[in-house]
């Protein structure tokens, strides 16, 4: 097997990096990169019961999980070719390495420049399908695995993930090996050398949302549960929402009986493991590039920033700023902002806290003419989820139109169809169409920040 067929499709990481790739060679992230864009595809993905579009989902996802017996061939090396062969060879002025974002995937299209991921997602399948609510059974299945991965790719540290809630589909028969970097590597560094050149920035995206954890062996964490409408406590202690949410999907059991935690580290799909600064810093004083990092404690808090940077950006070049456009976890599209001149918000999830985000930025920066949102779709209705009801709340403080992009109103949040729909319904939705912009410049972006550096919760430090 080659890197490319480890590595998850249907992930925040894979399709982020795609989208930035693709963006850097001008064109769009047609189909999310893993699906043909298809009005009749999206059709005929929300035809089938409710159940059976649910194995659909799941099967859809074992495809793309590797054996255990097949994790040997894996190499830490391979994968970063896999992500540094995605980008144009020429110079850039910066760099972007850490963090999965979206809202910084805007950042990176609006300054033209490559993302280097520290976390990557690795499925691995599991011979029998187990019972979501069962972690112990997650733990003893991979723990053989993940040692004898990590002791042939000492630059890595698994993350295993394993959230009953968001993934409770897919748990039931692969494992969530999310990968960290915490070394740079000769592929990485050898891509900064001939791609930045001295004097050039090294960005690095950090997140510094924590999560506790338990402490399987070296480098191998296992976290239960992840960022979105549930706090760790309650998946540890339980609480009415835990109990009604179990009711609902027929479990055998109110709360759930964790492995207990005993380290608190930075989040598996989002935290930025700090081990890797230090060799930034160390290629940074080498080459002499100025290491500039981006540190903010909630996925969120990137959003209103970069939304802000894109309305002074298009004030500046003499374009309407009232056009917004809430993307929704791996359903982005840089591309197509800016060629349809659209304030991109990035919402993390379609839980209550994404949504009240949104409404707070409307609030702070409306009224907008026109609002549009789309709403990924994970084929099960979770703890905290936002409602159609409540979406269409916040479409009509639009003052002339607000509208869904790609969403089945009477699907969510079964609505497989939303991948193929996205980007036709994008193209056909939002009419508006702009010169593509020559490059936000490093100077531009520090004279923007400059002007308000208390507004937002991101912090650049060096």
């Amino acid at each position: 097997m080659s890197a490319e067929q480890f590595i998850a499709k249907i992930d925040s990481a894979t399709t982020m990096l795609q989208a930035v790739a693709n963006f850097l060679r001008r064109k769009p992230l047609a189909g999310l990169g893993f699906v043909p864009p298809s009005r009749a595809l999206s059709v005929m993905a929300n035809l089938p019961p409710r159940g059976l579009r649910q194995y659909v989902y799941i099967f859809g996802g074992r495809r793309e999980a590797a054996l255990p017996r097949q994790l040997l061939q894996l190499r830490a090396e391979e994968v970063s070719r896999w992500v540094v062969r995605k980008f144009p060879k020429r110079p850039y002025p910066a760099v972007m390495i850490g963090s999965s974002n979206g809202a910084l995937v805007h950042l990176c299209a609006a300054l033209q420049i490559p993302w280097l991921p520290q976390t990557v997602l690795v499925p691995v399948r599991r011979r029998a399908r187990i019972n979501p609510d069962e972690f112990q059974d997650d733990v003893e299945a991979f723990r053989e695995p993940a040692r004898r991965l990590l002791d042939r790719n000492p630059e890595w540290q698994i993350n295993q993930m394993h959230d009953p809630i968001q993934d409770r589909l897919m748990v039931q028969q692969m494992g969530y090996f999310r990968i960290k970097r915490l070394h740079l590597g000769e592929t990485y560094e050898r891509f900064l050398t001939r791609c930045l050149p001295p004097g050039g920035t090294l960005l690095v995206a950090e997140c510094t949302y924590r999560w506790p954890m338990t402490q399987l062996g070296p480098r191998h964490l296992f976290q239960v549960g992840g960022y979105g409408g549930l706090e760790p406590t309650e998946y540890l202690q339980g609480s009415r929402r835990v109990a009604s949410f179990l009711r609902a999907q027929r479990a055998d059991r109110r709360r759930w009986e964790p492995p207990r935690p005993d380290v608190e580290r930075p989040e598996s799909e989002w935290g930025f493991e700090p081990a890797l600064l230090d060799d930034l810093r160390r290629i940074a004083k080498r080459r002499g590039y100025r290491l500039q990092r981006l540190v903010f404690r909630d996925p969120a808090d990137a959003s209103p920033f970069v939304a802000d940077l894109y309305r002074w950006w298009y004030a500046r070049r003499g374009l309407p700023t009232r056009r917004l456009f809430a993307e929704s976890f791996l359903l982005l599209e840089p591309w197509w902002c800016l060629r349809t001149g659209s304030i991109p918000f990035w919402k993390v999830f379609n839980t209550g806290r994404s949504a009240e985000a949104l409404r707070h930025y409307i609030r702070r920066r409306g009224p907008f003419n026109e609002i549009y949102l789309t709403l990924f779709a994970n084929a099960i209705k979770g703890i905290d989820q936002t409602s159609i009801r409540e979406w269409k709340a916040i479409l009509r403080q639009a003052r002339t139109r607000g509208a869904f992009i790609g969403v089945d109103e009477d699907s969510y949040p079964y609505d497989l169809g939303v991948y193929f729909r996205f980007h036709p319904d994008l193209q056909e939705t939002i009419t508006a169409r702009l010169p593509f912009p020559a490059p936000l410049t490093l100077a531009q972006l520090n004279r923007f920040r400059a002007r308000a550096p208390a507004r937002y919760r991101l912090r650049w430090r060096r």
